[in-house]
């Protein structure tokens, strides 16, 4: 079960900066181009938010208003409580797991919006980031200790790229494909934005797979050293098989444009279910387009 909160782009907004795919077609780029995903444009990403562990959060450089206030919160612990209503409770108590966590505010609000709500309500909430200072940074926090000490919650580092076992760091346990038998839901509270994505593009009812260059640029260059980037269109795409029916719907329906797929996120939605035998939940908020119309005629995607 998904559910997906997304912030609509209005019909009328520009579309980004970036060349038209047909002016892609028969060109060439220097150099090897590589699937979006596999292109080192995430890896320069990851790099951004390592960086200042425990202030990133604190300045206008990533926007944390929307993301962790008492209200959100409060919306997500409604959809939490409601998906435990409506499934088996099995014999195992609930389990919530955090992607990308940041702050750590967001879990600090979520965990008191469900006690308010369901003050009855028995679960662990386990919030996850790639970055272990930043994790570590969460467990020592004092405001954190209460809920620890009720089991409420309890602290990991994962890797959205590559999801593994969870090492708890407040009970030590483990959290593997399977260990759990109780509902689990997955929380990626805008972060499904900032995983690896694919992007595709339909040329004259034809799909095309998107490759992109990156310039050769030093260590430590600036992200707006990257200028525009270099695309081409390779033919045959390799589509994953759960991919296959959203895209023969953007080849039917769509004018030339080019679409971006969340292969990361869908890697979180493979994790989340293969943790439990019990019933899964996956509760998503990003921006995003909410009608079909607002994918046409979208040029490559730009930084």
């Amino acid at each position: 079960m998904t559910v997906t909160m997304t912030t609509p782009t209005p019909a009328a907004a520009p579309a980004p900066a970036g060349k038209s795919i047909t002016s892609l077609l028969g060109g060439g780029s220097p150099g090897p181009a590589r699937r979006l995903a596999d292109s080192g444009l995430w890896d320069r990403q990851r790099q951004f938010y390592q960086q200042q562990a425990q202030t990133l959060w604190g300045t206008a450089m990533v926007p944390h208003g929307i993301t962790g206030n008492p209200r959100i919160a409060a919306t997500y612990a409604r959809l939490v409580v409601e998906f435990l209503r409506s499934v088996p409770a099995g014999p195992g108590r609930p389990h919530l797991i955090e992607f990308g966590g940041g702050s750590g505010r967001f879990a600090f609000l979520l965990v008191r919006a469900l006690r308010a709500l369901a003050p009855g309500l028995d679960f662990t909430y386990v919030a996850t980031d790639f970055c272990a200072d930043r994790v570590a940074g969460w467990a020592a926090h004092p405001s954190f200790h209460p809920l620890v000490d009720q089991g409420l919650i309890d602290f990991a580092v994962l890797d959205a790229d590559r999801p593994g076992p969870l090492e708890l760091l407040a009970s030590g346990r483990t959290l593997d494909a399977g260990s759990l038998d109780g509902p689990v839901v997955g929380i990626a509270n805008y972060v499904f934005d900032t995983l690896r994505h694919d992007s595709y593009a339909v040329c004259g009812g034809e799909l095309h797979e998107c490759r992109v260059t990156l310039p050769d640029l030093p260590p430590g260059a600036p992200a707006s050293a990257l200028g525009e980037l270099t695309w081409d269109l390779a033919d045959g795409p390799v589509v994953p098989p759960e991919l296959s029916g959203v895209l023969q719907f953007y080849a039917d329906t769509l004018d030339d444009t080019a679409v971006l797929v969340p292969t990361g996120g869908l890697r979180c939605l493979d994790f989340v279910s293969e943790l439990t035998t019990g019933a899964t939940c996956m509760l998503v908020a990003d921006k995003g387009h909410c009608r079909p119309v607002e994918l046409c005629s979208q040029p490559a995607p730009s930084v």
